[in-house]
């Protein structure tokens, strides 16, 4: 399918999708998600089995080539994400605690829940750092009100002493951060070394990373 031809699908799903969705989906490469409540600018709604498989798929595939080839991917949807790295065997109780805070709050939610995992490494600033991870990712399309829904997510997140990606939104700062990555102060300190004056920072760094006194945000 062409990008362009991509692209209309995509418009058009967006245009007509209304949904309650319940559906928890597992596929064939360990990809879990949910579909949360899906907003509307027409009338009309389609079933849950017609969301999930509104896309064209064409089944399992394998492929072997440079990680950039593979995962690289053109977006075609505007959106906003939050990601959290959890314990791994945290993972179906703070997923289900998602779905149900969605159904509570009764949040409209655009996009699927994406789910992943990794084996724990010993990078000190990784989100996997010390224990293997799970990781919960949630979406809201661009120019839609997306803080209350991340705010209730994070909360959940915090339980289990998420780590937020670093480059995605979140709103968590060195206080929180500092319990949940063990090395976080060393790191501070040597960044203070290696940039006494402050030249590589900037307001969001100095909100999740900390400053020495006297280099201004």
């Amino acid at each position: 399918m062409g990008a362009d031809q991509a692209q209309q699908q995509n418009r058009s799903l967006a245009d007509r999708e209304e949904t309650t969705g319940d559906v928890l989906e597992q596929d064939g490469d360990g990809e879990s998600c949910f579909r949360g409540l899906v907003s509307s600018r027409q009338s009309g709604a389609i079933d849950d089995s017609c969301l999930a498989t509104a896309l064209p798929s064409q089944g399992r595939q394998e492929r072997v080539d440079d990680s950039f080839r593979i995962f690289a991917s053109k977006r075609l949807v505007r959106f906003y994400e939050m990601e959290y790295s959890i314990p791994y065997d945290a993972l179906p109780e703070a997923l289900s605690r998602v779905r149900a805070m969605v159904d509570a709050k009764g949040f409209t939610v655009s996009f699927p829940v994406e789910v992943r995992s990794v084996k724990g490494d010993d990078i000190p600033l990784s989100t996997a750092t010390g224990r293997d991870s799970a990781y919960i990712a949630v979406h809201m399309y661009k120019g839609t009100e997306f803080e209350p829904y991340f705010r209730a997510v994070e909360e959940i997140m915090s339980d289990y002493s998420g780590r937020p990606h670093w480059g995605k939104l979140h709103f968590q700062d060195r206080n929180y951060l500092d319990r949940v990555y063990p090395e976080l102060a060393s790191f501070g300190e040597l960044r203070d070394q290696m940039d006494p004056e402050g030249t590589f920072t900037n307001a969001y760094l100095n909100r999740v990373l900390g400053r020495k006194s006297g280099i201004p945000d």
